[in-house]
């Protein structure tokens, strides 16, 4: 096995090639080293014959262990399959480690390319996301004033009028963000967002939304041969078995346990929530970030339309207004972003004499465990807001925000009133996953009779959030993985060839006459292919984005004119509309 350090410094390098091949090379360049190597030496799709057909499994019984953004978008692609698919008789069945589904929690999403994508899953639960959200219409990038000192002035690097630069690029890109006439470029709270999608689930599929499921095996059920039905079982931490199913869906983000099985091939039961159980595809970025969010209905100092960035000494903040939900006042939100003093990028910084002695009296477990990346969002109650507070004192959460962004002299005539009224706050390390994984994102179960689990958003490819296409991706994936599955079963009900009158005309006698039709693995490998380039460049240009933005000293001043000068000549618009762009 591959040292965790030395798969860090591969991640890394290729992830840094693959943003330069992006940037300078052609697209035919780009595809090129874009695809993993799994996919690199294959020439065409597996075809089967008639007698392999017949004893592929059709997809009845789906699990998708997750109900976040990617588990719920595609409970609502497969109900989108199932009014348009022949017999229409697919099980979709939701787990969610979760006791609760929290509205309230989590920060704010950005959905561009990801709305564009529900408007093809259901222009009703479309409409229905974007009179929960605000629209966003316009992002400035802005720096510490040159010319003053004072913390209220600034300069502007660039400005994006979204609409108008979707329609001058055009194609593609004008062609799925602009549907009947509307940008599509929404600000929504996550919580929000997954509450739109619950709520609007078909009766069925909310009978069959579990909570506190927390999976800890995967199995085969079954052998064919005695009349037990084959397929794959789920064991769950309170000692349930749910299953058969014909396919196992992992949408259970960054700590996902079906991705454990996938990597790995088994899957452990000591598995946590905590981040010592992340598989090693997980790379902590070495950066942070913290969010303010104000839910008081009162503060109507923005309508909603702009997102603004301001950069300092290694610091940025992200001030803007998201969607409450249809009817409700927006919730306004401050994103603080910085590096982690302990860390320089993803690798850890050799600690000082003093940490040392400190280190050696720590036990193994605690020395290997990472900072936490929060994916519960639990939040940070040093101060718990509306307690009486007898002695006047001040919310320590918002004197370190201030005293962090201050110090890091960024200019904070926005950003500071809106941390005055936020209510709630929390704090996030950034995680990736490796792309570059042997094992791709599904895996058969072994003697399940053909069956497979598969990966979806932050599973297969959690990315830092410095592009704002953590959600849509999700959305995409979700899309992409459906019309696959759609695809895989039309294939199944449908006789391989017909006569000149249009009947059917299967000789099993010879069977290379037959037209031959794709395996679910190939299947499954061509949602992986299409969708691995688009989130692995994705991932590469985050990244970079994040470490460039938080540089401090001179690659703060480095930062602020590759900005302007990215601004002037378009790439910015370019990089941004290219991510926001649905590819599926």
């Amino acid at each position: 096995m591959i040292p965790f350090r030395q798969q860090q410094v591969t991640a890394v390098t290729l992830l840094l090639l693959v943003i330069v091949a992006d940037l300078c090379g052609s697209s035919h360049r780009v595809s090129a080293l874009t695809t993993p190597p799994i996919f690199a030496s294959k020439s065409s799709p597996i075809s089967t014959s008639l007698f392999a057909k017949t004893k592929q499994p059709a997809i009845r019984r789906v699990a998708i262990i997750g109900s976040g953004i990617a588990g719920l978008t595609l409970a609502h692609a497969l109900e989108n399959n199932n009014k348009n698919s022949p017999d229409g008789n697919m099980e979709i069945n939701i787990y969610d480690s979760r006791s609760i589904i929290d509205s309230t929690l989590g920060a704010g999403v950005q959905l561009n390319g990801g709305m564009s994508v529900l408007h093809k899953i259901n222009p009703e639960l479309a409409s229905k996301a974007m009179n929960a959200a605000v629209p966003v219409t316009r992002i400035c990038s802005r720096t510490q004033s040159s010319s003053s000192s004072s913390s209220l002035d600034y300069d502007t690097l660039l400005e994006l009028d979204l609409k108008q630069s979707v329609l001058d690029t055009g194609g593609i890109t004008k062609q799925e963000l602009i549907v009947n006439g509307e940008l599509m470029s929404f600000a929504i709270r996550r919580g929000v967002l997954q509450q739109v999608l619950i709520d609007n689930l078909s009766e069925d599929t909310s009978n069959r939304m579990f909570l506190d499921k927390t999976l800890r095996g995967v199995e085969q059920q079954g052998s064919g041969g005695d009349g037990n039905e084959q397929g794959i079982t789920c064991v769950f931490e309170d000692g349930t078995i749910e299953g058969p199913f014909d396919l196992v869906v992992g949408c259970d983000g960054i700590n996902s346990a079906v991705k454990q099985f996938v990597d790995t091939g088994s899957l452990s039961s000591k598995i946590t929530t905590n981040q010592s159980s992340l598989t090693n595809s997980a790379i902590y970025s070495g950066l942070r970030v913290k969010f303010a969010v104000s839910d008081d209905p009162s503060d109507t100092s923005d309508n909603g339309t702009e997102l603004h960035q301001y950069f300092g000494d290694g610091t940025y903040t992200l001030a803007g207004t998201y969607g409450a939900g249809a009817g409700k006042p927006p919730s306004r939100m401050a994103f603080v972003v910085y590096r982690d003093d302990n860390y320089f990028g993803p690798f850890r910084k050799p600690p000082r004499v003093e940490e040392e002695i400190q280190k050696q009296k720590k036990t193994e477990t605690e020395q290997e465990k990472e900072p936490d990346e929060n994916t519960d969002w639990t939040q940070d109650n040093t101060f718990m807001a509306g307690t009486t507070n007898t002695n006047n004192s001040i919310d320590p959460r918002k004197t370190a925000i201030l005293s962090q962004i201050n110090n890091a002299n960024v200019p904070s005539s926005e950003i500071e009133p809106i941390i005055q009224q936020c209510n709630r706050f929390f704090d996030l390390g950034v995680y990736l996953h490796n792309p570059f994984s042997i094992s791709g994102w599904c895996r058969e179960v072994p003697r399940s009779g053909g069956r497979f689990c598969v990966l979806a958003g932050d599973a297969a490819h959690a990315m830092p959030p410095f592009l704002g296409q953590g959600a849509n991706q999700a959305v995409q994936d979700a899309y992409s993985l459906a019309l696959e599955i759609d695809q895989y079963n039309r294939n199944l009900l449908q006789p391989l060839n017909y006569d000149n009158n249009g009947n059917p005309n299967i000789n099993v006698d010879n069977e290379e006459n037959n037209e031959s039709i794709i395996t679910l693995q190939e299947h499954l490998k061509r949602y992986e292919s299409k969708r691995w380039r688009v989130t692995t460049s994705l991932t590469a240009k985050a990244a970079f984005l994040g470490y460039l933005e938080t540089g401090g000293g001179f690659l703060s001043k480095f930062r602020d004119v590759f900005f302007f000068t990215m601004g002037k000549i378009g790439v910015a618009r370019k990089v941004f509309l290219d991510g926001a762009t649905p590819r599926v």
